[in-house]
Formats: C-alpha cells, structure tokens, sequence
C-alpha cells in the first residue's frame, strides 16, 4: 500500500493590497508603482512618544495580523518603509530638512530621549504561527 502525501497549504499575503492600505492612511506615496515613504503631517503635533507609539501600533497589527503568512519576509520592506515614514514625520516636527538629520540625533531606531520606546523591528520576519487545520475523519460510508 502506497502513501501519498497531503498537499501543503500555502498562505501568502497580497504585497501590494498592504502597500495601497498603507498609502490609503497616508503613509506611503505610489509613484509608478513603487512606494515611497512619506510624512505623515496629522501627527506632527504629537509628543515624539507619541508618535513612536504610534507608528509601533501599526507595525505590530501588521505583523500580528500577517503572521501565518509564509511570505511574512516580505514585510521586512514594509518595516522598512514605516521607519523612513516616522523619521520624515519627526523631520518635519523638529523643523530639520531630512530624514537623516533625525537619524544622526534619535539613532536607526528612533528612540525617545524621554523614555526608552524605541521603533519597533521584529527580531525575525518568519511565519511564526502554524495555522490549525481540522482533520476530519470519514469512516466507512
């Protein structure tokens, strides 16, 4: 008697569908089909915690939504993009020009003087949840 494997389900998630949200909320600008980070101006007046709470909230409910996904590395680029996005808007805060500026004087990561949220990066961009599938047995019909 022969066994043959079960086909493994896939799950991936649409890149571009959470790219066009993104833009939606203001995040990104589609230029050509590429998206590049903007400012976001509607939290300028925020306390710099704030905004970093903020921006941390997205993230996570990104991730967090996304993460059975077995494309989830894609999102590194997603990450990516929102952490340009917080350093424009905190540019545009602090009255500096570029995001760089804000880079030289919060570091990469962003982090508050005031206290120590920092923007969030998750440690690893795999699928850390297996989805669970309910077997179900026939018997003998």
């Amino acid at each position: 008697m022969k066994k043959t494997p079960a086909p493994k389900i896939i799950l991936k998630a649409s890149t571009k569908l959470i790219f066009e949200k993104a833009t939606l909320h203001g995040f990104f600008k589609n230029r050509n089909d590429k998206f590049i980070a903007i400012r976001v101006a509607r939290c300028v007046n925020l306390n710099h915690l704030n905004i970093l709470r903020y921006y941390n909230f997205v993230i996570y409910s990104v991730f967090n939504y996304y993460s059975f996904a077995d494309n989830r590395n894609f999102l590194r680029n997603f990450a990516r993009g929102l952490n340009l996005s917080c350093a424009r808007t905190l540019a545009l805060k602090y009255k500096l020009c570029h995001a760089s500026k804000i880079y030289k004087k919060f570091g990469t990561k962003l982090k508050s003087f005031d206290s120590n949220i920092e923007f969030f990066i998750p440690p690893t961009f795999k699928k850390i949840k297996e989805p669970e599938y309910n077997v179900v047995v026939l018997d003998n019909l």
